[in-house]
């Protein structure tokens, strides 16, 4: 039998882990409202602030968190 928590433990990630898979040139498509994954944008984007990414868009509607 699957042991789902044990292959859920497996894959689980940081947003760190997920915005460091981001590479130059993606377009990325967010989620609407309370949807929105803030810790990951703001790993993204402290990313590209470091400048380790380039041409990278993201596509957000109804924002409800502050973004740089």
């Amino acid at each position: 039998m699957t042991d789902y928590n044990k292959l859920y433990m497996e894959k689980r990630m940081t947003a760190e882990d997920v915005a460091r898979q981001v590479a130059d040139g993606w377009t990325i498509g967010v989620d609407s409202g309370p949807a929105q994954t803030p810790a990951i944008l703001s790993a993204i984007e402290d990313r590209a602030f470091r400048d380790e990414l380039h041409g990278v868009t993201v596509h957000t509607m109804l924002d409800v968190y502050p973004l740089a």
